[in-house]
């Protein structure tokens, strides 16, 4: 007669392998709700991904020919309107200014913890400037030979600086971006942008030709209105949840922002004290 044995293995394994898979799982459904996009807050009743507010802009980390004749001729213009007085000249310049683009896009960049896109941006931003500030200066030069140039009024308030223009600057950047996600056109919005930027700057380039103690107020005042724009946009964006999609990525993207954002009040608030000083 044959005899059949069976036989039996016991392991530890056998015992808790099924309570660490009901575990393994449970993380990893946590770390999948925990790692789902982020997306903007409820704006207009439509809940949108960061991307498209950046689609809705063109590229500007990188200059181009239309993007640097648009910046001089809003200058040239703003410069004959301040020279003759004028201030719906100087508005006009507002209209064609190509400056609300990067300054949107490097808020937006900032915010979202892309911090490269943002850099590039506030390069092309302040290359802008002092293309206005340079090409102001050449063209009062010019001027100067065949006109007797005259400071006026309009000269004089952009090299005179007051707390209040700074608290302009911030509800402009406010502004722009509320108005932006709500599909405002970009002539309007720009022109927000480019009265707190342009006239100071152009103020900036001539006054190193034909008005030398307004160059260095004009100077502080157009930093002071960059910074102003940014915190404002910064503030703005963050209060419409604007952030990195990742959880991990916006807790650290967060505390960089609030650095950030401290830094260029403590600039803001010396340069300020700075220009009341002179």
């Amino acid at each position: 007669m044959r005899l059949y044995t069976s036989s039996f293995k016991f392991s530890f394994s056998d015992l808790f392998l099924p309570v660490m898979n009901d575990k393994k799982h449970d993380v990893e459904e946590k770390v999948e709700r925990e790692a789902e996009p982020i997306e903007v807050s409820e704006v207009g009743g439509d809940v949108e991904l960061i991307e498209k507010l950046l689609k809705s802009e063109p590229r500007t980390d990188k200059l181009d020919a239309q993007l640097i004749s648009l910046t001089i001729m809003s200058g040239i213009v703003a410069l004959i309107g301040l020279f003759l007085n004028n201030a719906a000249i100087v508005i006009g310049a507002m209209v064609i200014s190509p400056l609300l683009a990067p300054v949107y896009a490097l808020s937006i960049y900032a915010v979202m913890g892309r911090y490269r896109e943002a850099l590039e941006n506030l390069r092309v931003l302040i290359i802008l400037i002092i293309l206005i500030m340079v090409f102001s200066a050449i063209m009062t030069f010019v001027f100067s030979f065949f006109w007797s140039l005259q400071i006026t009024p309009e000269i004089l308030s952009r090299t005179k600086g007051h707390e209040i223009l700074i608290m302009m600057a911030v509800i402009l950047g406010m502004a722009v971006v509320i108005a932006h996600t709500r599909g405002f056109p970009d002539t309007i919005i720009g022109i927000g942008i480019a009265i707190a930027l342009i006239p100071p700057a152009v103020v900036t380039g001539l006054s190193f030709v034909i008005y030398r103690e307004g160059f260095l107020p004009a100077l502080i005042l157009t930093i002071n209105n960059i910074l102003g724009l940014i915190i404002g946009s910064f503030l703005a964006l963050i209060s419409l949840g604007v952030g990195p999609k990742w959880y991990f990525k916006k807790e650290e993207s967060k505390k960089i922002l609030i650095r950030i954002l401290v830094l260029l009040v403590v600039i803001l608030v010396i340069l300020t004290i700075l220009m009341n000083l002179l």
